[in-house]
């Protein structure tokens, strides 16, 4: 784990900042944001927001003294205490790759097998430069696919020996992960010190599914963190203007994150964010861009105003520049 001690640049002035500000207080409160889960609808009635069926219009002012509740920093904790991480801060944690659908050998371009996720999480391990080997580095395929993340998680556990991420394909399969989890850990030691760290996608535009809101119910429960990441593709799941989807990104971030210091005040979260842009002519996603690298900047920038009250995560698993928490030249910081 690297300390980064290299200076803040404060990219967007007082001016842009409010712009963002005034942005996601409209989106939430007049648009509003929807919650494809019943559970999570009641939380947030009984919090007193207004729900509209599954559409829910928050008051902006009790967001943010929601997340004012999580911790600016937490230690996740692994099987090796010596390989233990803090996150938020100066922190910077690398991980490998997430989610792919394919491996490659040679020039052979394959679906990817549970003997393929192993040996990647051997060499995760095996890397000193790397502090988790993530969670999903490949979807082992021949696996079946209603205990294919028991496999994984078991991997995880058990071919090293570093922090990693849960399953989040549902309430179910998160549940699953927290019981094995406690089998290795303990109750007790999970519950003071998290020990899984799970990614929470945001269908955008500004939609919460019910398959990621189980998930995040389960694990807010029992006060494992969660990196909250709206998935913006700006020109189709979000504005073309990068003004306009940071503040969408604003919204839906700081409102999942709300929603989890509701189930659980102090629950550890991370902020984060997959932007990218699509290509006009063809549809398709664009990702490391040069068009891209100016609005992941300034998803830092925002980020980090608000108000430096929870750890920003640079995904440490994907585009170098990209915010949130996932990372392989990226970043939890």
């Amino acid at each position: 784990m690297l300390i980064n001690e290299l200076p803040r640049f404060e990219i967007l002035d007082e001016a842009a900042l409010e712009e963002l500000e005034r942005g996601w207080r409209r989106i939430v409160s007049e648009l509003g944001i929807e919650f494809l889960h019943a559970d999570a609808l009641e939380y947030l009635r009984k919090a007193g927001q207004n729900c509209e069926g599954e559409l829910v219009k928050f008051d902006p002012d009790w967001i943010l003294e929601q997340v004012a509740k999580a911790p600016a920093e937490f230690t996740l904790q692994a099987r090796n205490p010596e390989r233990s991480v803090q996150i938020g801060g100066k922190s910077m944690v690398f991980s490998a790759v997430y989610g792919c659908p394919f491996v490659r050998e040679g020039l052979e371009r394959r679906n990817a097998t549970y003997q393929d996720f192993q040996n990647l999480v051997k060499l995760a391990q095996s890397f000193p430069e790397l502090d988790t080997p993530g969670g999903t580095i490949c979807e082992p395929d021949d696996k079946p696919l209603d205990s294919r993340h028991l496999d994984m998680v078991y991997a995880l556990m058990t071919l090293s020996d570093k922090p990693f991420m849960g399953s989040v394909t549902s309430a179910a399969n998160a549940v699953d992960t927290i019981a094995m989890t406690e089998i290795v850990f303990g109750a007790d030691s999970i519950d003071q010190t998290p020990a899984v760290i799970s990614l929470i996608n945001v269908n955008s535009p500004l939609r919460f599914d019910d398959r990621m809101l189980g998930a995040l119910i389960e694990y807010a429960k029992r006060g494992q963190p969660t990196i909250v990441t709206p998935f913006l593709l700006m020109g189709a799941m979000s504005p073309v203007s990068v003004a306009a989807t940071l503040a969408q990104q604003l919204a839906e971030a700081l409102a999942g994150i709300a929603l989890v210091e509701t189930i659980r005040p102090g629950c550890p979260v991370v902020f984060d964010s997959f932007l990218s842009n699509t290509d006009m002519q063809s549809g398709s996603k664009r990702t490391s861009s040069l068009s891209t690298c100016w609005p992941a900047s300034f998803s830092t920038a925002s980020a980090s105003g608000w108000r430096n009250s929870i750890p920003r995560s640079e995904t440490i698993r994907r585009q170098p520049w990209s915010i949130g928490s996932r990372a392989s030249s990226d970043r939890i910081s």
